[in-house]
């Protein structure tokens, strides 16, 4: 049978409350009752509740990367990079393929604390309105409903480019974006940087 609080609370000779509070990683507790508190947990093999602290703190501990098409050249490197941050701070990701055809009406209500959404246009949209916490990865700019991480296109193109430039090389190779609108927007610092 698995441990509870009371029997690590019994052992180290302390209050639920201050098991809770060193199992929780609250600052207030002395050095002695920590090492106490911490040598019962390793003795009983205590491992909090997932249930209970999803009931107490209202969070799952669960984000969705919601990805246009999991085919895209970037996607696993997002992927990987989002599922490292997010353990980092307790979180698991559940990746999600959100497909723009489907529109408004074919995006599922998730059971998550908060959605990355790499995919702009309905997909975003219909996210955006059912509520909770969202954030966009990358596109167009948000009209304000929610945050936004977008990557400086431009910026990175001229810097590119000048640094080409300044190792000697007078002949850049351009690589060629995926999208009209991204190779516009990213060739111009390469020209300005060559004249």
């Amino acid at each position: 049978m698995a441990s509870t609080l009371k029997d690590v609370a019994r052992l180290a000779g302390v209050s639920v409350k201050t098991v809770s509070n060193v199992v929780n990683g609250y600052p207030h507790v002395s050095a002695d009752v920590r090492r106490r508190v911490e040598a019962a947990v390793a003795e009983l093999g205590y491992r909090p509740n997932a249930f209970a602290r999803t009931l107490r703190t209202g969070r799952i501990g669960v984000l969705a990367l919601v990805l246009p098409d999991t085919d895209l050249p970037y996607a696993d490197d997002l992927t990987r990079e989002v599922v490292y941050a997010a353990g980092r701070r307790g979180y698991r990701i559940v990746v999600e393929r959100g497909p723009e055809e489907e529109g408004p009406g074919g995006t599922r209500p998730m059971p998550v604390d908060g959605v990355l959404v790499g995919a702009p246009g309905e997909t975003a949209r219909a996210l955006t309105s059912a509520g909770g916490p969202v954030v966009l990865i990358g596109g167009a700019r948000s009209n304000g409903s929610c945050d936004q991480v977008r990557v400086d296109v431009a910026g990175a193109a001229e810097d590119a480019t000048a640094h080409l430039l300044r190792t000697g090389r007078r002949s850049p190779l351009l690589p060629m974006a995926q999208t009209y609108h991204t190779v516009r927007k990213s060739s111009q610092p390469f020209v300005y940087c060559l004249l």
